[in-house]
């Protein structure tokens, strides 16, 4: 069985930046494990000025360039031409995309059977796109191809229900699966040595992360214990990156909020382990990777009950959970936990067994790989 899978992907595999590119470098990794299935990765990576490809142990990577054109031009013309070329030159079975996006667009105009895994959700998010003039028409094409992605789409896949409660009106009739976004397996075996009141976010540094909310949380805090605040992440948007450095600065919070950048995957275990907090003040979010890394770290979680965190985290039980953009609610979140460990065992035991059950990548690959029998089994019988 040969599969394309079409998807973000790290082109520094050392380096992985966002859910989407997380996900599909842990699967892409165990599925090329399985003899009877060859994959290959088709990615569109703005860093490269050529077209590229690498390998990730058997799977090829092919990663597509930006051209000179504008963005969203260069999306809808020369990439989408180069994508439908490298898959022709393939010949799958099977298309696999990840994300319905404009990667995934050019590819549903074809022969191939197609699955979806639905990752973020795009009509949520394209409200908290850079205001311009051009805003509505970036969020009209955004809305209109994860519409186009979604009904053309053969079978989906959603990470968590609610995932499917927001496109189920858009793909009624269609076979879907619920299936777990998978960790590496190297976050269960994090020997733990917390630094006291050390606070790791880590995430992309955009508006619907919320990141302002955990800055004003941190001045709050820091009257009342010694609490620093690490931030993992580049940059999407550089207006509100400068907003909130802005923020830190008028707060006079420069030695109590650090911005680290993105590190690679053994800099970012290390940062697990000498943490004492996760804590992700989201606006807007599907199924946080980070969340799943922490749970599977032993690391006590307080986020908010955007979008799918909820699905992720039980109150009280695997985690804390406030409300969104409430800062003060943050603040005495974060001071409860500190203060109260025996709580926070309690959180950690739990959430650790979870994410055994749930996020054990040789069992969701397994899981992926059935559905493409199944697919392939259905079509050769029509």
């Amino acid at each position: 069985m040969k599969v394309a899978m079409i998807s973000e992907f790290p082109l520094d595999f050392e380096k992985i930046q966002g859910g989407i590119s997380a996900v599909v470098y842990y699967l892409s990794r165990e599925l090329s494990k399985y003899p009877d299935l060859t994959l290959e990765i088709i990615s569109c990576q703005k860093e490269v000025n050529k077209e590229i490809t690498k390998y990730l142990n058997r799977v090829p990577v092919h990663f597509i360039p930006s051209s000179k054109l504008p963005y969203l031009i260069s999306n809808f013309t020369v990439r989408k031409w180069r994508i439908k070329d490298i898959i022709h030159k393939i010949n799958p079975d099977l298309l696999h995309l990840q994300g319905q996006s404009y990667h995934s667009y050019p590819a549903l105009y074809g022969k191939y059977p197609t699955i979806m895994s639905v990752h973020g959700i795009m009509y949520e998010e394209v409200k908290y796109l850079k205001k311009s003039p051009f805003k509505w028409i970036r969020s009209y094409l955004y809305k209109m191809i994860e519409k186009t992605c979604l009904k053309k789409a053969n079978y989906i896949v959603a990470s968590n229900e609610y995932a499917y409660d927001k496109i189920k009106h858009l793909i009624k009739g269609k076979k879907y699966y619920l299936l777990n976004n998978p960790i590496d397996p190297s976050f269960f075996t994090i020997d733990r040595i917390p630094e006291k009141n050390r606070i790791l976010f880590v995430g992309r540094i955009e508006p619907r992360k919320g990141l302002e909310y955990l800055v004003e949380a941190i001045d709050i805090l820091r009257s009342k214990i010694e609490i620093k605040l690490f931030v993992i992440g580049v940059p999407q948007r550089t207006d509100y990156y400068n907003k909130l450095l802005y923020l830190v600065k008028k707060l006079h919070l420069t030695e109590f909020i650090i911005f680290k950048g993105l590190i690679d995957q053994d800099k970012l275990m290390e940062e697990y382990s000498i943490c004492q907090l996760l804590v992700l003040p989201s606006i807007e979010e599907t199924s946080p990777m980070v969340i799943q890394q922490a749970m599977a770290a032993g690391v006590p979680v307080i986020a908010t009950k955007a979008g799918g965190i909820p699905y992720l985290i039980k109150n009280r039980e695997t985690g804390i959970l406030v409300e969104t953009k409430d800062s003060l609610a943050l603040a005495n979140a974060i001071l409860g936990a500190l203060n109260n460990p025996n709580a926070c065992d309690f959180f950690i035991n739990k959430a650790k067994n979870v994410a055994l059950e749930k996020f054990n990548v040789v069992r969701i690959a397994a899981q992926i790989k059935e559905i493409y029998n199944q697919i392939m089994s259905k079509n050769s019988h029509q």
